[in-house]
């Protein structure tokens, strides 16, 4: 892990999300997109997405799961998924 990576996995807001979309960007080389949402507090949401390369690393998560994601409070675009591999 990075060192920003390491900072919000000891420091940030931890919140449960939502996938909102699982999909493949590119058929021919196998890539995958899964989007999410989460909650940044005062009814506003932030939004992420993971890129992958194949099916295999994205398949535990579909549309309407719920997903683990920490956030720094003042900067909330600053975010990752816990547990993505």
């Amino acid at each position: 892990l990075r060192l920003r990576e390491r900072r919000l996995l000891r420091r940030g807001a931890w919140v449960m999300g939502e996938v909102t979309a699982v999909q493949q960007t590119d058929p021919r080389a196998d890539n995958w997109r899964v989007g999410y949402r989460y909650p940044i507090g005062g009814g506003e949401t932030g939004s992420g997405e993971l890129q992958r390369s194949t099916f295999a690393e994205i398949e535990r998560w579909a549309t309407g799961d719920l997903i683990e994601v920490r956030f720094d409070p003042t900067h909330p675009e600053r975010h990752l998924v816990c547990g993505d591999a």
